[in-house]
């Protein structure tokens, strides 16, 4: 923490900071937010420079938590995020294919050490909760989403270390799943303290279902995934835009992000390599073109789209610009 004056400009943008009157006196914090508020970026580095410097974030992520789990994430009014079960997840297997790339033994360690801590908070159920781990006393949701991202970790690990546990808590977390999913496919979990909302996003847990099959030949996690893949197809339209894609339904993220976007058609590409099932293949390219035409055409991705296409959104989505270019 940079000392009290970052504590009185929590939620508070630069400019609504100087009209409060409010000291900024860090330096390192007034640059970042003079240069966030005029739009000024740095230059860009070379590709290996950038991942080695993504990494040692993650790694810096992993360490300020002390338990193996990586933050949510940083702030600068809050300092660091308490750790996540969900992306810690799918952090797992980009260890992993950091640590065959650089063949340094540090990078295979801590991505176990993510995978072993994603065992002790697992849920009773096998399920993953939602938000932030502030421990057991408190109250965890199971969320489908976040349990199929901790799936693919756990599968990645069991093919990197042979251990069974892995796989166990994997077939926990997937029988969850089949447990609590719609019959025509979809994942909808009813009541106050739970998601309520369907997602054509949640092709990435159908994908993290067919890992498992693909581990154990155990057709209902298949079956699963195909059921719920055929419902995210009937999700897509003519122009590539998916229904029922966005994070909420009332006040903000009410369209699809490229986030979420980005998410369906992973899970799409993903569900394709493993089933050979073309159909998943066309329907995530027929929305990857019409991204690309719209990045062609503006040079700047924006953050969200309407069921036209089109987007009023001053921003950019880095997280979805991040997996639209992985993909």
């Amino acid at each position: 923490m940079f000392g009290n004056n970052l504590k009185k400009i929590r939620a508070l943008s630069f400019s609504k900071a100087i009209r409060a009157g409010l000291r900024i006196t860090h330096p390192s914090l007034l640059r970042v937010l003079i240069q966030d508020r005029v739009g000024r970026m740095g230059k860009p580095c070379q590709s290996r420079q950038s991942l080695e410097a993504a990494i040692k974030w993650l790694c810096r992520a992993q360490d300020v938590c002390g338990c193996g789990g990586v933050s949510a994430g940083y702030s600068l009014a809050h300092g660091w995020h308490p750790p996540y079960p969900e992306t810690t997840g799918y952090i797992i297997p980009t260890l992993y294919d950091f640590a065959h790339l650089t063949r340094k033994e540090e990078f295979f360690a801590r991505a176990r050490q993510m995978a072993d801590w994603e065992l002790e908070v697992q849920l009773p159920s096998g399920a993953v909760q939602g938000g932030v781990y502030r421990g057991r006393q408190v109250k965890r949701r199971p969320v489908v989403f976040n349990t199929g991202q901790v799936i693919l970790g756990w599968c990645r690990a069991l093919v990197e270390t042979g251990d069974e546990r892995y796989l166990n808590a994997a077939r926990r977390a997937g029988d969850w799943l089949i447990s609590v999913q719609s019959a025509d496919g979809a994942w909808r979990l009813a009541g106050p303290e739970v998601e309520t909302q369907v997602h054509a996003y949640d092709s990435r847990t159908a994908w993290s279902l067919l890992e498992i099959n693909a581990l154990t030949g155990e057709g209902r996690y298949v079956d699963a995934a195909r059921m719920n893949l055929d419902w995210t197809l009937a999700q897509s339209q003519e122009n590539g835009w998916f229904k029922n894609n966005a994070f909420f339904s009332k006040k903000h993220w009410i369209l699809p992000l490229t986030h979420t976007i980005a998410y369906a058609i992973e899970g799409l590409f993903e569900s394709c390599r493993l089933t050979g099932e073309e159909r998943y293949l066309k329907a995530a390219h027929k929305t990857a073109e019409k991204l690309l035409r719209i990045f062609e055409l503006r040079r700047l991705m924006a953050s969200e789209f309407d069921q036209n296409g089109k987007s009023s959104a001053k921003y950019s989505c880095l997280a979805g610009n991040a997996q639209i270019a992985g993909l």
